[in-house]
Order: C-alpha cells, then structure tokens, then sequence
C-alpha cells in the first residue's frame, strides 16, 4: 500500500498521453505533488472489448486507490476496425467499473466519451498515413455523443459519479481548438479535463510530512 493517497486513471490514448507535456494527468500531478500519486493506465487504441480482455492483469493497481477515473469510447466510436456497438460497450464498460471496484478501488467515476472533429481527424489522417487514401472520417461528434450517452447511462444504472466532458466541450465556442489533431487534446482540451476531475481530489489532498521550513529551530 502506497504512503501516499492513489488515483488510477484507465482509458486509452487520451490518458497514455496524459503525462505529456501539458497533458491532463500531468497538470493534477503537478498540482497534487505532495499528496496523490496519479497511476496512468491508458493504453493507446484500445476499445473496451480489449481493455476488458487485459483487465485482470492491473488488479493490484487498483487496490487501495482512493479514485479511479475511466474514460473510453473513443475508439469503441470509430468506424473500423476498432469499432464497439454500443450494447456492447455499455456491458463491457459496466463490467470494467464492477472490476475495479471489486478489486479494491473506494470510488470508480466514468468520463464521458470526448467530442471528436471528424474534418480535423481527417486531415491529421490524410497527412500522417497518406498512402491509405483516406477519403471519409472514421470518426465524428455525433458518434462520439451516442457513446457520450452510453457512458452517462451505465453511471446513472451503477449509481457512480459521472464527468460530463462531452457536454463541457460541445458547449465551447470553438470545441476543435480544445484537440490538437481532431481527436487527442490540446493544452487547452487537457486542462478542461484536470479542471473536471480536480473537484473530486481536492478533499482529499493532503500535503505529506512537514514543510523543510518546520525542521528551522529558531
């Protein structure tokens, strides 16, 4: 067990790309210093059909935290190969937040699936892979909100804490400055995201052991 409170966050890209420079989970570790210790458990191009498939293997990663934030659909909304039906990925999402809990974890609250600009996708797509001929988007908003919906639908039916992020970005003027490629954040989608979860760790951030100013005798 950790000398310090855990937080685990579990989703796919968008979290393993949370420590980056600007990144969501680097900003609350930032802020949470002395206090928390935020474990990324993000696994890049994951749907939750793979995700369930490794679970087993993070138990222990669970034990003993005081949160964890689950965040998917981003992949389980594309349109390829990657794709979940949303039956689907309702079950399998409700079954990862049961598995989590039962694995130790005090508070399990799901993020809901990100807005997606499939213009800027496409173009990233275009650019990056361009002997695939990508013509179509395999993503977009309006999958992204159905998959937005499910998540916000298995909180309600686990009666756990939901993260409206799908809404707060919608809402933006500008949501596609808030992505830095259509689909993962920008500095400005990723402190959207700390802000969201910050109320939920603030009560318990507890600075560990005295400041080096207490060991001063006088």
């Amino acid at each position: 067990m950790s000398s310090r409170r855990k937080v685990v966050c579990l989703g796919d890209s968008i979290t393993q790309q949370g420590h980056d420079a600007g990144g969501w989970l680097g900003n609350l570790q930032s802020k949470y210093q002395r206090s928390i210790d935020i474990v990324n458990r993000g696994f890049s191009g994951y749907n939750t059909t793979w995700l369930l498939s490794i679970l087993n293997k993070l138990g222990r990663d669970f034990e003993h935290a005081d949160y964890v934030f689950i965040m998917m659909g981003a992949n389980d909304a594309a349109t390829d190969t990657q794709t979940v039906d949303i039956p689907l990925f309702k079950e399998n999402l409700e079954k990862i937040a049961n598995k989590v809990k039962l694995a130790g974890a005090r508070n399990v609250v799901l993020i809901e699936t990100p807005w997606v600009s499939a213009s800027e996708w496409l173009k990233f797509c275009q650019e990056k892979y361009p002997d695939e001929n990508h013509k179509v988007s395999n993503r977009n908003s309006d999958r992204a909100a159905e998959y937005a919906k499910a998540v916000k639908e298995v909180a309600e039916k686990l009666e756990i804490p939901l993260i409206p992020l799908y809404e707060k970005m919608a809402a933006e003027a500008n949501p596609a400055a808030l992505l830095s490629d259509g689909l993962h954040f920008s500095a400005a989608g990723n402190k959207i995201l700390s802000d969201l979860v910050e109320p939920f760790l603030d009560p318990i951030d507890e600075t560990q052991c005295p400041e080096w100013r207490d060991f001063v005798v006088a």
